[in-house]
């Protein structure tokens, strides 16, 4: 990962701890969009890209300010755990080692904490139609990219 890309995620990260909730999701958004996912940090052979490392900071904020007591399960909710659950198993039965574990506990990770982020900074459809108008400003640019 490069000094810039690493300068990049960790303010990311910190705009997301300080942010108001309705626009907590925005740097997830901006990672995720604007930052590919070869940068990565390495920790005992677990891949943490740039969208991964921003999920954790999201994770973080939702321990941080119990966020996450908004949340009631919903039907779809328990389909995405279910989905979750079985893509690990499933992945890991077809690659037949360890790798493939790791491989699809990342996916199911990004996939997973992404969704729940989502579910918690976005529960009032205010914040739904703040996000509908910074999405416009943020994708301006990568329409023209």
């Amino acid at each position: 990962m490069s000094p810039v890309t690493f300068v990049i995620m960790i303010v990311l990260g910190i705009i997301m701890l300080s942010v108001p909730k309705r626009y907590a999701i925005l740097p997830l958004l901006i990672g995720t969009c604007y930052i590919s996912l070869g940068p990565r940090i390495v920790i005992a052979g677990a891949d943490f890209t740039v969208t991964r490392i921003i999920i954790l900071f999201g994770l973080i904020r939702l321990l941080n300010r119990s966020e996450y007591k908004y949340i009631v399960l919903s039907k779809l909710d328990k389909y995405l755990i279910v989905w979750v659950i079985v893509s690990i198993i499933t992945g890991t039965i077809n690659f037949g080692n360890i790798s493939g574990f790791a491989n699809r506990a990342g996916m199911a990770f990004d996939a997973f904490g992404f969704y729940f982020l989502i579910r918690s900074f976005l529960s009032e459809e205010k914040d739904i139609k703040a996000l509908y108008y910074t999405i416009v400003i943020l994708f301006i640019p990568l329409a023209f990219l």
